[in-house]
């Protein structure tokens, strides 16, 4: 079983989930590799997250009872870290989720100022949210008329 000791370790299995989720929306499966009752008729290919949702439906396997057997686990491993040193450090922290929480109970939180945490929370997802654009628009390929590539960048 894998610990998480600081916040590095953490941060890197966050990302390491990420790429996970990713992959499996990345990867495509032609129709002619999957049985009839998995084909997608719209586009002739499934992704990997579809085709692992759908085993998952048919297996009876729900995302809540996922959830509940991953939360089961988290907290065996928070009750072992208490028994053993007195202190938790958390494991598979969901940043997205944690951020919703976070936004959630600002808003929600009497005496506080939310306004002025939202809207600096808002203002720092927006900035993240178009540097990331700008990076797509800089390395954004292209086709000429004789469909040569060209890249945004050295347009």
């Amino acid at each position: 079983m894998v610990e998480l000791k600081n916040t590095n370790e953490r941060e890197i299995m966050s990302r390491m989930k990420e790429l996970y989720y990713a992959i499996q929306e990345a990867f495509e499966v032609p129709n002619s590799w999957l049985p009839e009752e998995y084909h997608n008729d719209k586009t002739g290919y499934v992704t990997l997250s579809k085709l692992n949702k759908q085993c998952n439906k048919k297996e009876g396997i729900s995302n809540r009872d996922k959830l509940k057997e991953e939360r089961a686990r988290r907290i065996e491993i928070y009750r072992k870290q208490q028994e053993e040193n007195g202190e938790i450090e958390y494991v598979d922290i969901d940043e997205d989720k944690l951020y919703k929480n976070q936004i959630a109970w600002a808003k929600h939180c009497p005496g506080l100022a939310t306004e002025n945490i939202v809207e600096k929370w808002h203002r720092q997802l927006k900035s993240e949210n178009s540097r990331r654009d700008d990076h797509k628009e800089r390395h954004a390929c292209t086709f000429g008329p004789e469909g040569e590539p060209h890249h945004a960048s050295s347009l």
